[in-house]
């Protein structure tokens, strides 16, 4: 399961300065050292693609300022053995060998932090124990002289196994992480408020379901003669999966740290298959749940609210 790290540095100069921008992989920039101390599963290690020159995009940063910075970090450093480890970030433009677009040659070191990975429990770890049936010890066959890759390593690459969690324990906390890496294309997703051409069409599109409108017609339409028959009932497969997944998570996960989001997919996916009811009953319910997810932010959340006040104004869904 992923696991996001934030750390902040400061301008603690006299002057502006030019930090790196906060995109991409800074990991693979050689920007960024990670220090751990645990039980690192080294056979699960997934290095980051480090490039040797290129140009990393800078910005400004006030004096007193602080910048925060989000990475994630299980992958790299092969966290996922329960136990305790205490990890240290060293953010280090002095000595890379990129071109920092005029960024300042500076050091900065945090404190050592915990982090504690849990025992799994429940369905969770009925899915353990089913992965190891499914995927035992098997060797890496780019390097077969050391390297082995084990059950443990599918959940740090959970995509490879997304499907499988989904269809046999999709109530399991994994389950959550796995919904986004799984198969399911075509589905509706929650796009920020300020991304407005999207939000423009879904909320046209919220109109025409109340209306009556079927789902298959407006896509036709925007599909502007290239729609696919096969495609689309694919699609509405997915959907049909997506809201009942989400709904059943949701239910089985509510104290789970995205589980508002999750249901407010399920939600919009279930309001564009026609059950209205249905979606004004999740979209609401998942606005008193978390969305504590990286890269989800109020902007979101704000979305379901238009799309919810569309609703209620349009007699669809109770005022509360």
């Amino acid at each position: 399961m992923p696991i996001h790290l934030n750390f902040t540095i400061e301008n603690d100069t006299d002057r502006v300065i030019k930090v790196p921008k906060n995109r991409g992989h800074l990991i693979g920039y050689d920007l960024i050292k990670i220090e751990v101390k645990g039980e690192v599963d080294y056979d699960c290690r997934i290095a980051s693609a480090y490039q040797k020159s290129g140009v990393v995009e800078s910005e400004d940063l006030g004096i007193k300022e602080k910048k925060i910075y989000r990475i994630r970090i299980e992958r790299e450093l092969g966290i996922i053995n329960p136990g305790l480890y205490e990890i240290k970030v060293i953010f280090d433009t002095e000595r890379s060998k990129w071109d920092l677009k005029g960024c300042i040659r500076k050091r900065w070191e945090s404190e050592w932090i915990k982090i504690k990975i849990n025992e799994p429990e429940g369905e969770d770890k009925f899915l353990i124990e089913e992965l190891k049936e499914v995927y035992p010890l098997i060797r890496n066959k780019d390097y077969p002289e050391y390297t082995f890759k084990s059950y443990k390593c599918k959940l740090l690459d959970i995509f490879q196994v997304a499907d499988f969690i989904l269809t046999h324990f999709p109530t399991s906390t994994y389950a959550g992480w796995a919904f986004f890496n799984s198969n399911l294309k075509g589905i509706i997703t929650i796009a920020r408020n300020k991304d407005k051409e999207y939000i423009e069409r879904i909320k046209e599109g919220v109109y025409k379901i109340i209306k009556g409108v079927k789902y298959r017609e407006i896509v036709k339409e925007y599909a502007k003669g290239m729609f696919n028959e096969n495609i689309f009932d694919q699609r509405i497969e997915n959907m049909e999966k997506a809201k009942e997944f989400c709904l059943n998570f949701a239910k089985a996960n509510p104290n789970f740290s995205f589980s508002g989001y999750l249901l407010a997919t399920g939600g919009l996916n279930a309001l564009f298959l026609g059950d209205i009811k249905g979606a004004c009953e999740m979209l609401k319910e998942s606005l008193r749940l978390k969305w504590d997810k990286p890269y989800i932010t109020e902007e979101h959340k704000e979305t379901i609210r238009e799309v919810i006040r569309i609703m209620e104004e349009e007699g669809v869904c109770k005022r509360e």
